[in-house]
């Protein structure tokens, strides 16, 4: 007995055109709130909007070319032309779209009906020519198309439209992802496996209510900014917030710490910035390594900003004569400016301000490119602390 799992091929492709592809076919419809979709009604999947089908499509997973005398390719037409035949399908209102992963190859039938460069009148003629050579494989399909009416065939043939190429089982995913506007790129993959397991049920009760119940456009939209919602709500933790710094490093010698000094600012506050520093570092690096944020560069850059916003905000002597205590007090009101008042969160969900106060050490401590400090004068002040550095 074949099942789901030992059919191979064929029910990979019907996983394909019934689930993945009808959920990537009803998300490019994301804002058309009036269409629904069928599944397995008179076509693989039909595009609805109110009692007409806008758009009828069969979907075919193959890596068979589609060539003139391809068997997908005349099963396909077989199936349009016993519906409009039928009665069942009405042109030209209806739009009859074959979407293959197979590729149609250069003066192929299939070719002369993309969206590029089409030329249904030579497609036309090309179909009636095959059609002449009757094997046993292809007779069925052929007598199809032939049993109807020319203006039929040509309205058959004006309404088709090829899509070659199209993604894979796999690749189908990406594409999916890449319209969940409004989802944050870490919550892609999160967001799309809640929608396509929910997906998976919608289709399944369509199916058994002989695709009856609606796939609505409209219901896709509601879980989608439900299951977004949900997983927006489970909060980034801080994984370094009990983390103790090390007792065995000589911050000393670090340049923030540096520049602490020359503003003679007290050494309990000193402490603290030494921890800030020493959290934000790991967590930064945390964040890059594991999370793949790599917004660190504009993030650093609305610190400068607001950094220079206050630093420039106060008058700067141009000299070094001034007071050294006028120059400390200076410079502590300027740290205590920034320290107290500036908090630019690093992530949505990481919003402490020891964060910002940390980073802001980080900053400070960059001696190769040294661009924010405290002390009216700190580069020219951090230069004679360290003369092998000139």
């Amino acid at each position: 007995m074949s099942t789901l799992f030992s059919a191979g091929p064929q029910a990979l492709g019907y996983l394909y055109q019934t689930i993945r592809y009808s959920l990537y076919v009803i998300v490019e419809n994301l804002g058309r709130e009036d269409r629904y979709l069928r599944i397995e009604k008179l076509d693989d999947i039909e595009i609805v909007d109110g009692d007409t089908p806008q758009n009828s499509i069969q979907v075919k997973q193959t890596a068979t070319n589609l060539t003139s005398r391809s068997k997908d390719f005349w099963k396909t037409i077989r199936v349009w032309s016993e519906n409009l035949r039928d009665g069942r399908l009405k042109l030209p209102e209806t739009i009859l779209s074959l979407a293959t992963t197979a590729r149609a190859p250069d003066n192929s039938i299939a070719s002369l009906l993309r969206q590029e460069n089409r030329q249904p009148e030579l497609a036309l003629q090309m179909m009636l020519e095959e059609t002449k050579n009757i094997t046993s494989s292809l007779k069925d399909e052929f007598a199809a198309f032939t049993s109807l009416k020319p203006e039929q065939q040509k309205s058959l043939v004006n309404a088709i439209h090829i899509y070659d190429r199209t993604p894979d089982i796999e690749d189908v995913i990406g594409s999916i992802k890449t319209k969940f506007f409004g989802v944050h790129l870490e919550n892609r993959d999160e967001v799309f496996e809640g929608l396509q397991t929910w997906w998976f049920s919608q289709v399944v009760s369509h199916l058994r209510s002989n695709s009856e119940t609606q796939l609505k456009v409209s219901s896709v939209q509601l879980k989608l900014a439900e299951i977004n919602d949900r997983v927006k709500s489970k909060r980034l933790q801080d994984p370094f917030l009990a983390e103790n710094v090390p007792l065995d490093y000589d911050w000393d010698k670090r340049t923030f710490v540096l520049q602490l000094r020359l503003i003679n600012l007290p050494a309990p506050l000193g402490q603290i910035a030494i921890r800030d520093f020493y959290h934000a570092s790991k967590l930064r690096n945390w964040l890059v390594d594991e999370l793949y944020v790599k917004e660190l560069t504009t993030y650093d850059q609305k610190l400068k900003d607001e950094w220079a916003h206050r630093f420039f905000a106060n008058e700067i002597p141009q000299d070094s004569s001034t007071d050294d205590v006028i120059q400390q007090q200076m410079g502590r009101t300027i740290y205590n400016q920034i320290i107290t008042n500036v908090n630019i969160p690093i992530h949505r969900d990481l919003t402490d301000i020891q964060i910002t106060r940390g980073s802001y050490q980080i900053l400070a401590d960059m001696r190769d490119n040294l661009e924010i400090g405290w002390h009216p004068n700190f580069k020219e002040a951090i230069k004679k602390l360290l003369p092998d550095e000139n």
